[in-house]
C-alpha cells in the first residue's frame, strides 16, 4: 500500500509541474479532481486524529497541491486560499518541532507560493513579505548544511524572487544586491555540478537583470 503522501507527490506528475501550461486545462481540470479527492481523505484522517502530525502533513500538502492547480488555471483568489490554508497548518508543525527539516522547508514553500499569487495580482509590498518569509527560512537551512546543493539552489530562488519584486519597485540598488546573491550562489552550484543544464541557463537570467538595472 503506497502511503498516502506518496500517492499525493506521485498525482503531481500527472499534470502539475512548471512545464504546464494554461492550454492544458483538461489535464489541470483531471488534476484538480484528484487533489480535491485527497483532500477529502486527508481532511477525514485529519479530524479523526488531530494529534497525527503525519495527517494534518497529508492535509497541508493537498491544500497546496489544489493551490498549484488552481494557480495554473488563473483562479488566483482560489489559489491563495489553498495556499493559505497549506501555510496555517505547516505554520502549526513547524512550532511544534522547529528541528524538523521537512516542515521547515513545506513553510517555506507556502511563504513563495503566496508570494508569486500575491505578486501576479500586483500585491507587491504583501509579495515581498512572503518571500522574505521563505528566504528567512532558506538561509536557516542552506547555513545548517552548507553541502546541501538543494538548500543552496532554494536559497538562490528566494534571493531571485524578493530581487524580480524589488525590479518591479524601482528599487534597483536593492535589486541588484539580491540577484547578485543569486548568482554567486548559482556560481558556486556551477562549479560543483559542471554537467548541469538547468543552471547555466538561471546564471544567463540573473546576469541579464543585473545587465538591465545597471543601465
Amino acid at each position: 500500500m503506497i502511503p498516502l503522501t506518496e500517492r499525493l507527490r506521485r498525482t503531481d506528475s500527472v499534470a502539475v509541474s512548471d512545464s504546464v501550461t494554461l492550454g492544458d486545462q483538461g489535464n489541470l481540470a483531471a488534476a484538480l479532481d484528484a487533489f480535491k479527492a485527497m483532500l477529502a481523505i486527508t481532511e477525514r484522517l485529519a479530524k479523526a486524529d488531530p494529534d497525527n502530525a503525519g495527517w494534518q502533513s497529508d492535509l497541508s500538502l493537498s491544500h497546496n497541491k489544489i493551490g498549484e492547480v488552481l494557480r495554473a488555471q488563473g483562479n488566483l483568489p482560489a489559489a491563495l486560499e489553498g495556499f493559505r490554508a497549506s501555510l496555517a497548518i505547516t505554520e502549526r508543525l513547524a512550532k511544534t518541532d522547529p528541528s524538523n527539516v521537512g516542515w521547515q522547508s513545506d513553510l517555506a514553500v507556502s511563504h513563495g507560493s503566496i508570494g508569486n499569487v500575491l505578486r501576479a495580482q500586483g500585491n507587491l509590498p504583501a509579495a515581498l513579505e512572503g518571500f522574505r518569509a521563505s528566504l528567512a527560512i532558506a538561509e536557516h537551512l542552506a547555513k545548517a548544511d552548507p553541502s546541501n546543493a538543494d538548500w543552496q539552489y532554494k536559497l538562490a530562488l528566494s534571493h531571485r524572487d524578493i530581487a524580480t519584486v524589488l525590479a518591479h519597485q524601482g528599487a534597483k540598488s536593492e535589486a541588484t544586491a539580491a540577484f547578485e546573491q543569486a548568482r554567486a550562489i548559482t556560481v558556486r552550484l556551477i562549479q560543483q555540478s559542471p554537467d548541469s543544464a538547468t543552471l547555466p541557463k538561471d546564471l544567463a537570467w540573473f546576469e541579464a537583470q543585473l545587465a538591465e538595472l545597471r543601465k
